[in-house]
């Protein structure tokens, strides 16, 4: 959608309210941030509470957790409620302490966001999604299938479908494809594949190599037990290649934070002192060399002009 003045203008009217909940997130982030302050509240005061839900999971973490601190307690709780687990606890990590502790205590010790804060953020953990499709062993296709429609609604994918025991614990998965292909009287076991799996401690970066090294589209994480944890996904890896590509031009450019979406002027401001540096360097590099002109244009006058003694060549 091309966003320019006149569309903005039009969007934000009474009239337009449908049109502006209607809209995909990345959109409503990208109208969002092309609005002044006044204009966002105005916007904001639109917004349906899911479309407002969608605008904070699209936006980045820090900015997200900004926008959340200045709500009431309720508010914000209502609105992480309706944000995937692992998109939440982003946000909430983010927030001031204070905040976040308050925040996180009225959510409960058994809430999926809060189980996902847990994590070191180099571990597998801290990316994975907690909400996803699992079904017994023991299920026939018609229970299978009946499972799956039903939690479809409630999760991110349903590409893979995962197989666990009674108490929990990972036994396989499928693609749902095989699912859609497969008819009575077979059952899930007839079907299941058993598949790598990764303990939900486990170094991130190990993660990330392996799905893009064996193109796995879904990885099941489980616990030190063996329950089935969490899915880390494709789309959760290409979050973690970006940030690891940005940080890689962050470091070739020696400046170990960079906010690629700020400002120019704060991102060369923070480049500052680095590039002092350098300025300093070069100018006592200058002033060495200048000590020794004289043997560095003696130096290049014998490599244009060599010697054609060949004796003094031996």
């Amino acid at each position: 959608m091309e966003l320019n003045e006149k569309i903005i203008e039009r969007l934000i009217t009474p009239e337009d309210i449908n049109s502006i909940n209607e809209m995909h997130p990345f959109d409503l982030v990208t109208l969002y941030k092309s609005l002044d302050e006044e204009d966002q509240v105005y916007m904001l005061s639109l917004l349906s509470e899911e479309a407002h839900a969608e605008l904070l999971s699209y936006l980045d973490p820090e900015d997200a957790a900004e926008f959340l601190e200045e709500m009431e307690l309720d508010k914000q709780q209502a609105l992480i409620s309706l944000i995937d687990p692992d998109d939440a606890a982003d946000i909430i990590a983010e927030l001031p302490k204070d905040v976040s502790e308050e925040l996180v205590s009225s959510l409960g010790e058994e809430s999926k966001v809060v189980e996902l804060l847990k994590y070191e953020e180099d571990q597998a953990g801290s990316v994975m999604n907690n909400l996803f499709v699992a079904v017994k062993l023991e299920d026939d296709i018609k229970n299978a299938t009946r499972t799956v429609i039903k939690m479809a609604g409630e999760v991110d994918s349903i590409q893979t479908i995962f197989v666990t025991d009674e108490e929990g614990k990972y036994l396989g998965q499928f693609p749902l494809k095989t699912l859609l292909k497969s008819k009575p009287p077979l059952t899930v076991k007839d079907i299941l594949t058993h598949q790598t799996v990764f303990v939900d401690t486990e170094p991130l970066e190990v993660v990330v190599h392996f799905m893009r090294d064996f193109s796995e589209h879904d990885l099941a994480i489980v616990n030190s037990a063996g329950v089935l944890v969490g899915v880390v996904t494709a789309s959760d890896i290409i979050e973690e290649f970006h940030a690891e590509a940005m940080g890689d031009i962050a470091k070739l450019s020696a400046l170990p934070e960079v906010d690629f979406s700020a400002n120019l002027f704060k991102n060369a401001f923070k480049r500052l002192p680095w590039l002092l540096g350098l300025l300093a360097l070069s100018i006592v590099i200058a002033l060495v060399t200048a000590q020794f002109e004289a043997v560095i244009q003696t130096t290049i006058a014998l490599v244009f002009f060599p010697t054609t003694d060949f004796r003094n060549w031996w």
